[in-house]
């Protein structure tokens, strides 16, 4: 912190590193829930997990089915959008756990793909910037524990003369 970089920084990751939910809600193929409002919702059967941060998806979203999904949670294969959870409720379809949703989303809304924050190979942080609490959270995000920086200069005065006397006087 406060230092001063002496190179420039390449990412060597994508950032996010996967396709991540930006919001609580469900995880669906867009297709199923064309058209869908409050008149006409679509219905639609959910996978046995739930997806928070960190957990990788074991369930592909089919045609007709939606996941579980927290915000920063990875999108499971087959799900191209999330749909908020204000916008859905529970259902039972034939006993099983449904919803439906009641707002149509399209290809790609509520998500984050990967490398939208930071692409790998992208320069993120130039030499000759100050590291201040916004570029150390940069490095963390990348992964990098150590970065190349100038000394601190050392400073010295001396004085060779009689221009410095105590306080007061001329």
């Amino acid at each position: 912190l406060g230092r001063v970089l002496s190179s420039n920084v390449i990412t060597t990751v994508d950032v996010p590193a996967f396709d991540r939910s930006n919001v609580d809600g469900f995880a669906v193929r867009s297709s199923d829930v064309l058209g869908a409002d409050e008149e006409l919702p679509r219905l639609l059967r959910l996978t046995p997990e739930i997806l928070s941060p960190g957990r990788v998806p074991e369930h592909e979203v089919t045609c007709g089915s939606a996941t579980l999904i927290a915000t920063g949670g990875m999108v499971p294969r087959g799900a191209d959008a999330v749909v908020m959870v204000e916008h859905t409720e529970f259902r039972e379809i034939d006993g099983q756990p449904a919803i439906s949703v009641a707002r149509m989303v399209s290809p790609g809304g509520n998500i984050s793909f990967a490398g939208s924050d930071m692409t790998r190979g992208e320069t993120v942080l130039w030499a000759g910037q100050v590291l201040t609490a916004r570029e150390l959270g940069v490095l963390a995000a990348i992964g990098c524990a150590e970065v190349e920086v100038f000394r601190r200069p050392r400073v010295a005065i001396i004085s060779t003369g009689d221009e410095i006397v105590p306080p007061g006087q001329v």
